[in-house]
């Protein structure tokens, strides 16, 4: 984190905790499905799959915590 008192500004940066996310879950989804995406998100961000096995508990818990 960086805090500039003089532009009264706090940079996050995420790269790390993202990078880690995306190597602990990576096996996950496909390698071709990893890849940038532009801004508004796509319209089916928020569609599931229905013949993707869910994470158990312990991972789910795992990616929560990660992410949030």
């Amino acid at each position: 984190m960086e805090h500039n008192r003089d532009s009264k500004t706090v940079k996050i940066n995420m790269t790390k905790y993202i990078s880690e996310t995306i190597d602990e879950f990576k096996e996950e989804e496909p390698e071709e499905r990893l890849k940038p995406v532009t801004t508004p998100a796509i319209n089916n961000l928020f569609r599931t799959r229905k013949d993707v096995e869910k994470l158990s508990k312990q991972r789910s818990g795992i990616y929560h915590s990660t992410v949030a």
